[in-house]
Parts: structure tokens; sequence; C-alpha cells
């Protein structure tokens, strides 16, 4: 009986030999550290459609001086419940907007054009504003022409010309020249009569919040540059070639969202870069991420360190985190379906966080 007893103890000791042991290896710190923030696979969304307008449609136009103006309405399909966004190539003003797509999958966005009278044409792209989605943007052409008896009498009856409730504001560039707009972005666009600059820097929740800012701090010259998906580094690329000239300056930025929560040594930088960027005076204005979690880590330690740099000694007073992955949570009829983007509300609530936290800045 003793001879099948030792025959099993050794066929368990050659399999503990061979590396087929019953419990997994112990695996390293680095092994553990790579699993926790390996990135999920991009979600299958399915491709962006635009049912209207068709590409190399013409739209009816008013002939503004030498430029045209037209209402751009684009209708489209998706994904139920994504979030997506349009973007003109206008002269002037933002054309980016964003829309949430319902449980049929139907969106549609409106926006105000603009295009010089001796180049009619836009460039529209549509696509989801979630950069994992693994779609590239649908783009399209559209073409501006105003009535025959418009273009022939533009220079006496152009000021009977219906015009867009709000005049068009112009382009401010960063760095002091012109800014031309780009596909998928917003470019600078400044507030007039001004007493003190506040310069947001951001992604699509700042799109979402550029009109409201504005509206909140009357009297002060506040300009946004936002585009959707936008990545830390390229922000911080745009702060980097922004001329901090008024002591007053207030940086905002709606940053990080589109990063994953492992990249917080280069946030903690990014911070540091904004506050350096100001010099003795001013204040720079961040917000804590709120969305789902990346790759299975979420973003309460991002979020802590925010905080914690807020609070220390030589930033006290000058930096300002708002509080919104908290008060998103507290308020759910403030954030999408995608529990990314806002609602209108939301956006709103938003813009005014951060306008108060400029209001309270006396460095």
């Amino acid at each position: 009986m003793r001879r099948p007893t030792l025959l099993i103890f050794g066929a368990v000791a050659l399999l503990y030999g061979c590396g087929s042991s019953l419990t997994p290896p112990a695996a390293s710190p680095a092994t553990v550290q790579s699993a926790a923030v390996a990135p999920l696979p991009p979600p299958k969304l399915g491709p962006v459609a635009v049912t209207s307008p068709r590409s190399g449609r013409v739209l009816h136009a008013h002939q503004v001086g030498n430029e045209l103006v037209a209402v751009l309405k684009v209708t489209g399909r998706a994904d139920p419940k994504q979030i997506l966004y349009t973007q003109a190539s206008c002269m002037r003003a933002s054309c980016e907007r964003l829309a949430p797509s319902d449980d049929r999958g139907r969106w549609s966005t409106k926006s105000v054009v603009v295009a010089p009278a001796d180049n009619p044409q836009l460039r529209v792209d549509a696509g989801y504003t979630d950069p994992a989605s693994g779609q590239a943007p649908l783009t399209l052409q559209v073409i501006l022409r105003a009535p025959a008896a418009e273009t022939a009498h533009r220079v006496t009856v152009h000021h009977q010309t219906p015009v867009p409730t709000a005049p068009l504001p112009p382009i401010g560039g960063t760095s002091g020249g012109a800014a031309s707009p780009t596909p998928g972005s917003v470019p600078v666009v400044a507030s007039t009569g001004a007493t003190r600059p506040l310069i947001m820097i951001g992604d699509s929740l700042a799109v979402g919040t550029r009109d409201d800012l504005a509206r909140d701090l009357p009297g002060w010259r506040v300009t946004t540059n936002a585009r959707v998906s936008r990545p830390l580094a390229e922000g911080m690329g745009i702060l980097s070639r922004t001329r901090v000239a008024d002591p007053r300056t207030i940086l905002a930025f709606s940053l990080f969202t589109n990063n994953g929560p492992y990249q917080l040594p280069q946030l903690e930088a990014a911070v540091r870069q904004s506050m350096a960027a100001l010099g003795p005076h001013g204040c720079a204005i961040w917000a804590t991420i709120h969305r789902p979690p990346y790759g299975g880590v979420g973003y309460a330690r991002v979020n802590a360190a925010l905080a914690a740099m807020a609070s220390t000694p030589q930033y006290a007073g000058r930096l300002f985190v708002v509080p919104w992955s908290q008060l998103a949570q507290q308020h759910p009829d403030w954030v999408g379906p995608d529990h990314i983007h806002g609602t209108a509300v939301g956006y709103a609530e938003r813009a005014q966080l951060y306008a108060n936290y400029a209001r309270s800045c006396d460095a």
C-alpha cells in the first residue's frame, strides 16, 4: 500500500515542479499596476449618419455686407443615448453644437453659420464626442446662396436683411493674432467692454459652458478655446502659447476628462504650469472629474489630488477647484445619459460655479 501513495505524492510534486500550481503565482506590483490601468477596448458604436442636409446641399442664406448668413440644421442617426456634435467652419463665433441621441438614435442640432460671399462653401463635421467610440467623424459640404436680388443690391438692402439675434463677436487669438477656426474646434471668442480677463481652455464640457460663462461675467473679457475630445496635453500646449499680459487674469481649465486616471502626475504638472503662467498674481480654476471609470479605475484619487493642491500654502487663495464630481452625483439631472456631458441645466450650473470662483479671486 505504500508504493501507490509514493507515486501519488511524486505526481503532485512533479506538477508543482512544472509550474502547474493549484494556486496562481503571486503577481508582481508592476503586473498588478499594469492590469489596473489597462484601458478597456473601445465601445462598439455604430457609425454616425446624417440624414439632412445631404452633402453638396445649397442652403438659403441672407447677404450681410460681404458675408452670407444662414441657419444650419443637421439631423441624423447614431447609437441611442449618446452625445454627438456638429462643427461648421464658421468665420466668426463657434458653430459647434452638442446634442443627445434619443432612444431610437435620432439627434439634431441647429446653429447660425457664416461664410464669405466669395467662398460660400462650408465644411460640416458630425460625430460622437467620446473619443473612445472608435468612429471617425462624418464630413459633408454645404453651400450658402443668397437670392439674386440680395446679391445684386447687397450694398443698399443688407441693413434690412434679417440677421442673427446676437451679433457675432470677432475671433481673438490666444497669442495676440487672429485665430483661424479649424474643424472640430471652437475658436477663442472674446466679449467686449471687459474690466478683467478670464481665459477658458477646455474640452467639450467647455463648449457646453461657453455662452453661459460669458453671460455670468458681464463686464469681463471672457474667452473660450475649447474642442471636443481635447486631451490634457493639447490644452497645455495652448496655454504655453497664451500670453498672460494682465496681472488680474483668471485662467480656467476644463480638461482631463479625456485622460486616464493613471496620468495623475501629468495633471499635477499641468496645474503647476497653470500657476507658473500667471506669475505672482491672478488665479487658476480647475474642476474635479465626473465620468465612468477608465479601464476599471475611477477618478477619486485624481479629484483628491486636485483638492490637496488647492489647499497647499503655496497656492491657497489662488488655485480653485470646482467640485463638479461631487455636485454632479448630488444632482443627476445635471449630467446626460453618457454620465460625462452636461444637460442644459448642468452646463448653466457648471458655468456659474466657474464664474463664482473667478469673482472670488482677489490675488
